[in-house]
């Protein structure tokens, strides 16, 4: 899966401690992309591990995220299962099942289709 992070905006307290995005490559190297207004970032989102462990320090901070997948389940064969189940004491109302040919491959929680960062 590709996923692309189009940055729309921001408003930090201090421009010099920006609030980057840390994706890990194939080969196991962490790398912190920091976006600017207008700018795109395009990434392996299934592939690598990737998020924010900084906390925000601003105003606002706004970006659209995009993904696209083959549609040949021939080559790509995940589904993602999301389960309201409040009962699994994980602590968060839902959760997100990653699927490969019908085995858990992961079992996480995670916020899908629409983010808000701020």
């Amino acid at each position: 899966m590709i996923s692309s992070i189009i940055h729309i905006t921001h408003k930090y307290d201090d421009d010099n401690e920006p609030w980057p995005i840390e994706i890990e490559d194939h080969n196991g190297v962490m790398h912190a992309v920091s976006l600017e207004p207008g700018q795109m970032l395009f990434y392996e989102s299934a592939v690598c591990l990737h998020g924010r462990r900084k906390k925000f320090k601003g105003q606002y901070y706004g970006s659209l995220f995009v993904h696209y997948q083959p549609v040949d389940p021939q080559i790509w064969n995940y589904t993602i299962e999301v389960s309201t189940d409040s009962d699994d004491d994980d602590g968060y109302d839902d959760d997100v099942v990653v699927v490969v040919d019908n085995e858990v491959t992961v079992d996480y929680f995670a916020c899908l289709s629409c983010s808000h960062d701020s």
